[in-house]
């Protein structure tokens, strides 16, 4: 009896060992497999342009593929294939991009939009891993993410704004000198303006003084740019997808080495602003930054990493939309007089542009940039993942399903804002913009997991325009219609925003007298 036990005991253990083999198998390649298959097939029958059955639109968008593909061509075909999409599809609602076998849900509906950004649908596709910035608010899986966003949103309280507004007059008051040489010329502010944002942001952010680490600066732009783009290409290019594998393309090589650098670049900015913070501590609880915040809720590799998504995420969407908007503004010269003479008649002369009051006092200024917003949203889509099975007309859309919502269709959908493409800052006036549903216009995203900062973004605009548009009058060379788009992770223009600068009345002694 007992010799029996001992010789079927062994054939247990190994009864269960298959038994534990075969539940791996279908938890991590059967079940997984099967839900493709099954996404696949449902998603068939929905709308989309026309693909390869293999590699779906792939090649659509990036036309080299396997191999890689010039990031110029990725990024205009991207904005190209969802303006297509969208605009074939009869009710706007809901599309599909197939990035091979793999689906992704197109809308830009707002009933569609207000169903997926849920209090619930928080967490983001896998390829905003790409982007670089690890486990920052913009990227962070849902549960590091709440902590993070409770422990950041103190930073951006009305009072802190107020103290924000007064670093932004210290940078930006020095604009319209640096753009006293460049007046009835064709200009693009590219670089002038990316430059001035990233000062200020990093002042804000970790205390660096705006004319410190300038070199250090320059670098941090460039690794940006090019960070953004390769994550681009990581994205529609699934041999990409694999950290296993990018070390076999010279595009993961860079992608690696330039973050690499950016933390070395942001361990370095931590040294110096502990020389600075020694040197001048901060005398009201306002003036500390994010990073004294940050050190207070998690280590030091959090705070690196929420100190380079600030950054990162903080130029950038100021420096895309600024552009837009000053290029509006060329183009449209009866809404440059009228808000010029609001922004004298609250901002005349050389009056400072720290009044945090006073700036919100500027109604036309509020109304015209969310029109300019809406037409020019610094970012072309944003995504998120399906936490439950859901219905979009009637579409049942499944849990873990990736989405992109397509911002520039949401801001032109004609039943929300009649004769879409015109530039109306009156769509803004009380009575109007009442009737606008809030996921009708999301520039800064919607719901929990919107941009934290779009308060600060707004007031940052609001500054350079004062300080821009009462010194200077200005006509653009093209008009909007005329700029190719593309999409990398903001949304930029194809070709240079050129405008021409004429200086307003007795600038020139003013500029004197400074």
């Amino acid at each position: 009896m007992d010799h029996n036990i001992w010789i079927s005991f062994p054939k247990a253990i190994s009864l269960v060992g298959y038994l534990i083999i075969a539940y791996f198998i279908h938890i991590t390649l059967l079940k997984p497999t099967l839900n493709l298959l099954h996404k696949i097939y449902h998603y068939h029958g929905l709308h989309c342009l026309p693909k390869n059955f293999l590699f779906g639109h792939l090649k659509l968008l990036s036309p080299n593929f396997p191999f890689p593909s010039n990031m110029e061509d990725i990024s205009r075909n991207m904005y190209t294939w969802f303006e297509q999409t969208i605009s074939t599809n009869k009710d706007r609602s809901l599309s599909v991009m197939w990035l091979g076998l793999f689906p992704v849900i197109i809308i830009s509906d707002h009933a569609a939009v207000e169903a997926v950004m849920t209090k619930t649908n928080v967490k983001k596709p896998f390829f905003y891993k790409y982007i670089g910035l690890k486990n920052g608010l913009i990227t962070s899986d849902p549960s590091l993410w709440k902590i993070r966003r409770k422990a950041i949103e103190p930073f951006f309280v009305t009072k802190r704004q107020k103290h924000f507004v007064k670093l932004m007059e210290q940078e930006i008051r020095e604009i319209p000198e640096k753009l006293l040489n460049q007046i009835d010329k064709p200009i693009d502010m590219e670089h002038l303006i990316h430059t001035s944002t990233l000062r200020i942001i990093e002042r804000v952010v970790g205390s660096i003084p705006l004319d410190d680490l300038k070199e250090e600066k320059e670098i941090t732009l460039d690794l940006l740019t090019s960070i953004e783009q390769i994550a681009m290409k990581r994205a529609m290019n699934p041999l990409l997808w694999f950290d296993i594998l990018i070390n076999f393309f010279e595009t993961g090589k860079s992608y690696l080495k330039n973050l690499e650098r950016i933390e070395t670049l942001m361990h370095s900015y931590m040294e110096h602003r502990k020389k600075v913070i020694t040197l001048s501590p901060p005398k009201q609880p306002e003036e500390y930054d994010l990073v004294h915040l940050l050190e207070k809720h998690t280590d030091q590799t959090g705070t690196l990493e929420e100190l380079v998504t600030s950054i990162a995420a903080g130029h950038e969407t100021v420096s895309v939309s600024l552009r837009w908007t000053l290029f509006s503004l060329g183009n449209h010269p009866e809404i440059q007089e009228r808000l010029y003479h609001e922004i004298i008649e609250h901002f005349p002369g050389d009056t400072p542009t720290d009044d945090f009051d006073k700036i919100n006092a500027c109604t036309y200024l509020d109304k015209f940039l969310k029109e300019s917003l809406r037409l020019n949203p610094p970012v072309h889509f944003i995504g998120r993942v399906l936490d439950e099975d859901i219905k979009v007309n009637g579409t049942k859309i499944f849990k873990d399903t990736n989405i992109f919502i397509c911002i520039t269709s949401t801001h032109r959908d004609p039943s929300i804002y009649p004769d879409p493409d015109k530039f109306d800052p009156e769509r803004w006036n009380p009575e109007n913009s009442s009737k606008i549903p809030k996921s009708a216009f999301i520039p800064f995203g919607y719901g929990p997991r919107n941009c934290i900062g779009y308060r600060y973004a707004m007031m940052e605009l609001k500054v350079y325009l004062i300080h821009i548009l009462r010194k200077f009058s200005m006509k653009s060379t093209r008009t909007s219609e005329s700029i190719p788009l593309k999409s990398e992770i903001s949304l930029k223009p194809a070709l240079p925003l050129e405008i021409i600068l004429t200086t307003r009345h007795n600038i020139n002694q003013e500029m004197k007298d400074l």
